[in-house]
């Protein structure tokens, strides 16, 4: 009897064994590129859909669990097509995180669509986002009084974060979590053909809602989101509960250190020169957390892609006489031209290597992409005449 037993046990281990190493295959997701792993055994299989929120992610549940992304670092998201050896990856993975919002492509809301099985957390839901305007997205500064913004000064006693935990127990957001009914999908799909979204022929796919996505510009919305991935990974796994709470405050400290230097860093900067000009909707949540005066885009939505027209052009030039724009930052990920002709039409210096969309490598973390992200503003605005 004792020796069934000492086989059973060996061949047990064994097939533990097999479980684990097919854990660690490296997600193809195209000839040139490849999915962004944490090379850790793990008993299941955690998703994001881009480098940004794996890194997130990571630092909630720690060495122990296997973190993908779905898109590449180094990759911009919007121009990313999905293959199938990554749909086959986020549909036998166990949780998925994505930053919502609309801001993963059409592609991915349909195979979650038809996997209503899956537990997927759209974190923009809760992280109280901004609306995206069709207005010249002025009214970004109006937002630095709103729920728990309106003090800059309260970083001393670090109550940024209080007002974002407390969007755990929000109802209206638990549906997004396995999209059985997806109700909170289709207040967003309305959007999609409504006050000029209607006409990014050729980049549907791509297009985003009624909302800004890049709620990764202000460090206490990213704090909330953190806060929900601490909270579902301890639902989906009790057992690490404890260890998900903890590793998550301690990555909330250093987000409210993050907060307070670029807080401390853009006071430094004359109230004059802080105006900023982007080649596409980005910077919103830069904007209204910490007191910059975000112009309109030279492309007059938050889609990289889409291609603005003559009237664009026109307009973005009055714009720039207007407010006195100096300079015009260049996101790194999306090759902008069009940017470069306003400049010359203007005369105004244009700025490249702003980084929007997604980190460089596996080595860059989210707070060193902010870091060297508000290096380039507050350096370029100080030293504006």
């Amino acid at each position: 009897m004792q020796r069934l037993i000492l086989i059973s046990g060996v061949i047990l281990i064994g097939l533990i064994g097999l479980i684990a190493c097919g854990s660690e295959d490296t997600v193809e997701t195209s000839p040139t590129a490849t999915a962004v792993v944490t090379e850790v055994e793990s008993s299941f299989a955690v998703v994001a859909t881009v480098p940004l929120v794996a890194d997130w992610v990571s630092e909630v549940v720690g060495l122990d669990t296997t973190v993908r992304s779905m898109i590449p670092y180094g990759v911009n998201p919007h121009g990313y097509l999905f293959g199938a050896k990554d749909i086959a990856e986020v549909t036998e993975s166990d949780i998925v995180f994505a930053v919502g919002l609309e801001y993963e492509s059409k592609t991915f809301e349909k195979l979650m669509d038809a996997h209503p099985d899956l537990i997927v957390v759209n974190l923009g839901d809760f992280v109280d986002p901004i609306p995206f305007k069709e207005d010249g997205h002025e009214g970004h500064d109006d937002h630095d009084d709103e729920d728990g913004h309106e003090g800059h000064d309260d970083h001393d006693d670090e109550d940024g974060h209080e007002g974002h935990d407390d969007h755990d127990d929000e109802d209206e957001h638990e549906g997004h979590d396995d999209h059985d009914d997806e109700d909170g999908h289709k207040g967003h799909d309305d959007h999609d053909g409504e006050d000029g979204h209607e006409g990014h022929d050729g980049h549907e796919g791509h297009d985003h809602g009624l909302y800004d996505p890049h709620f990764w510009f202000d460090p206490v919305r990213v704090a909330s989101a953190v806060q929900i991935i601490a909270d579902k990974m301890s639902e989906f796994d009790p057992n690490g509960a404890q260890q998900y709470q903890s590793r998550a405050s301690d990555y909330l400290t250093k987000l409210n250190a993050l907060d307070q230097d670029i807080h401390d860093r853009i006071s430094g900067i004359a109230e004059s020169n802080r105006i900023v000009m982007t080649s596409h909707e980005s910077l919103g949540y830069l904007g209204a957390r910490y007191e910059l005066n975000v112009i309109r885009a030279v492309i007059p939505t938050l889609n990289a892609d889409q291609e603005p027209g003559p009237g664009h052009l026109v307009e973005a030039i009055e714009l720039i006489e207007d407010h006195e724009v100096q300079v015009i930052f260049l996101e790194a990920e999306t090759a902008d031209a069009t940017s470069e002709v306003v400049a010359d039409e203007t005369g105004i210096e244009v700025v490249s290597g702003l980084r929007v969309e997604t980190l460089r490598n596996r080595d860059e973390s989210y707070i060193n992409f902010m870091e060297d992200n508000i290096e380039l503003i507050v350096e370029t605005l100080k030293n504006l005449p």
